[in-house]
């Protein structure tokens, strides 16, 4: 009697009469039953599995499921079955969308110091983060790439979730190519900061000091450093106390006195002086605030 495929075995704390009364009155027919010491066996179809649950709710009968039929556990295992199978439909669906958007781009190669221009062009193209790798014109995107200053190489092509872009650059344009930070060597006041590749470490208005770092030779790309030269330039606005001494206070010394700005930059905004008496002479003390200029690997 336990083959029944269909068919659900109890065991409850009761006498047999007892539990067939309750049964009977609850219109569950019972296939068999027998006593099993202090309990009472007893085997319904699986559509009375509730009822027979909410007759024998009160704790006194302890009723509990001796066996489980097997279409029981069959539709039971087919449940867990289709979660697993749900699971790893999921799982590939999500790795079939993963390995067909662009999760990251990259650039290397000679010419990957033109990191901002070349990922522009490639996201101008299509090729920007998130989006598919069918989206991306592959063709038009190289020959912009291409078309950049000292650019004679360069392949687009996926690999993984990744889009990886390789330039090189020609060996006249290599031999240009500073590697480092571009530095300042004269402290003032930042006016004016343009990475054109690299990351600016300090912007407009800053007051810096000697051999301050103003583009790393680095890019941040999802909370991730990426090595590249930096290419860009800075203007900073110097101030200077220059002491000229003459033998008398004269227009022709006042000029000479005035020219010593040329020394320090050709690019002057503003200059004054005093003259004091000097040891046999006399000693223009001016100041200066010039523009100074400084770059990296532009020609």
């Amino acid at each position: 009697m336990y083959r029944l495929n269909n068919l659900t075995w109890f065991s409850v704390t009761s006498t047999v009469e007892n539990a067939l009364n309750k049964l009977n009155r609850a219109q569950i027919p019972v296939k068999t039953c027998r006593k099993k010491g202090a309990s009472t066996l007893f085997c319904v179809k699986n559509e009375y599995r509730k009822k027979v649950f909410a007759i024998f709710a009160h704790p006194c009968y302890n009723v509990c499921v001796a066996r489980e039929s097997t279409a029981y556990k069959l539709a039971r295992l087919c449940l867990l079955r289709c979660g697993v199978i749900f699971g790893a439909i999921a799982f590939l669906i999500v790795c079939i969308a993963s390995n067909s958007l662009i999760l990251k781009v990259e650039v290397e190669g000679s010419g990957d110091y033109l990191y901002r221009d070349v990922i522009k062009i490639a996201g101008e193209n299509g090729g920007k983060i998130y989006s598919s790798f069918s989206s991306l014109n592959k063709k038009q995107a190289e020959r912009q790439i291409m078309a950049l200053d000292g650019v004679n190489f360069c392949n687009i092509y996926k690999c993984g979730s990744t889009l990886k872009i390789n330039v090189q650059v020609g060996e006249e344009s290599g031999k240009r190519v500073q590697t480092g930070n571009l530095i300042s060597l004269y402290s003032g006041k930042v006016i004016k900061i343009v990475a054109l590749s690299g990351t600016p470490l300090v912007g407009e208005g800053d007051y810096i000091n000697p051999n301050t770092p103003l583009i790393g030779a680095y890019n941040v790309s999802d909370e991730r450093i990426i090595p590249a030269i930096a290419v860009g330039y800075a203007q900073i606005e110097c101030k200077v106390n220059h002491v000229y001494c003459a033998d008398e206070d004269n227009a022709e010394n006042t000029r000479l006195a005035l020219s010593c700005a040329l020394i320090y930059s050709q690019d002057v905004i503003s200059r004054s002086y005093i003259v004091n008496a000097g040891d046999g002479g006399v000693n223009y003390v001016l100041n200066f605030t010039y523009i100074y200029t400084v770059s990296i690997n532009l020609s």
